[in-house]
C-alpha cells in the first residue's frame, strides 16, 4: 500500500466529521446514518485490500532562504 494512505483517510474523514453539521442539515441524512457512515468508513480503513482511488493533490510550503 501507499506510505500516505494513513494520512490521506485521515484527512478525509476529517473533513467528513468538519461537514457534519452541514450535512445533517440538508434533512437528507440523519445524525445517526452519519455515524453509521464513519463507522463503515473505519471499518474499510482498517482493511488491509482497502484502496482510496481518487487523485488526491498535495501542496508544500518552502520558505525561500
Amino acid at each position: 500500500g501507499s506510505e500516505n494512505f494513513e494520512a490521506i483517510v485521515t484527512n478525509c474523514r476529517r473533513i467528513l466529521c468538519g461537514a457534519r453539521a452541514a450535512i445533517v442539515a440538508t434533512g437528507r441524512v440523519s445524525e445517526a446514518d452519519f455515524e453509521a457512515g464513519l463507522a463503515a468508513y473505519d471499518a474499510w480503513r482498517a482493511r488491509s485490500d482497502a484502496a482510496y482511488w481518487y487523485c488526491t493533490f498535495w501542496a508544500e510550503g518552502v520558505k525561500p532562504r
